[in-house]
């Protein structure tokens, strides 16, 4: 088993980073769906992993469990860490993620936890979870990212939830994951996902100076 690294980047966040994909995925997987699961029966409720994987496979109708290799990235609310370690029995790779997150967790106030993995994972994938970190953490950030949202047409808006909820996300996430892909990802990207050529590409740069503007201050201190 690789050993894995953890940052503390901003006041808060706690990012896990391994150096594989499938180790990622593998501590993270029920963690998040506890989290954000959107099939029935799994998010906010305990279930074993060989539930998940079966469910999994029947909403993707393929015949592999192809979850390790779909995602990159996790996101979890500290809030939600403290309910998963309650409600479930952990298996060696949670305990272990388990165990780093309460090492580097903050006394007190609220925290957030990123996972990323070395190969293969690029800038906007860190990004990415790091907006979710700030939506969560600071209100602030969601405040500005709310404005900036209100000008996304409602037919845009529409169509990325459809597509964000086809993705594999819950209702309670959509703005926030639709804030954290037009905020951080590339444009062939964000066609690609949201398959329309309508994209808002003003308000798309908008979400981006917005962030970019933000990662800069919070390194610098500034608040």
């Amino acid at each position: 088993m690789s050993k894995i690294k953890v940052l503390t980047p901003f006041p808060g966040v706690i990012h896990v980073r391994y150096a594989k994909q499938q180790e990622l995925a593998t501590a993270f997987m029920r963690m998040q769906e506890f989290y954000e699961s959107s099939i029935e029966g799994f998010r906010g409720r305990y279930f074993t992993r060989e539930a998940f994987k079966e469910a999994y496979m029947r909403d993707t109708g393929l015949d592999t469990f192809t979850y390790c290799s779909d995602w990159a990235g996790f996101n979890v609310p500290g809030r939600t860490v403290n309910k998963f370690i309650k409600k479930f029995d952990l298996d060696a790779s949670e305990q272990r993620l388990v165990d780093a997150i309460l090492e580097h967790k903050p006394a007190r106030g609220r925290y957030y936890v990123i996972g990323t993995f070395e190969n293969g994972a690029d800038s906007t994938v860190l990004d990415h979870e790091l907006s979710h970190a700030f939506w969560e953490l600071d209100p602030k950030y969601k405040i500005a990212m709310k404005k900036i949202a209100k000008g996304v047409s409602d037919q845009f808006r529409n169509k990325a939830m459809r597509e964000l909820r086809a993705t594999g996300y819950c209702d309670e996430v959509l703005e926030d994951e639709l804030v954290a892909y037009l905020s951080t990802s590339t444009m062939p990207d964000i066609t690609d996902l949201f398959e329309t050529l309508n994209v808002p590409w003003r308000r798309v740069w908008m979400f981006q100076a917005e962030f970019q503007r933000y990662l800069k201050d919070r390194k610098s201190g500034k608040k």
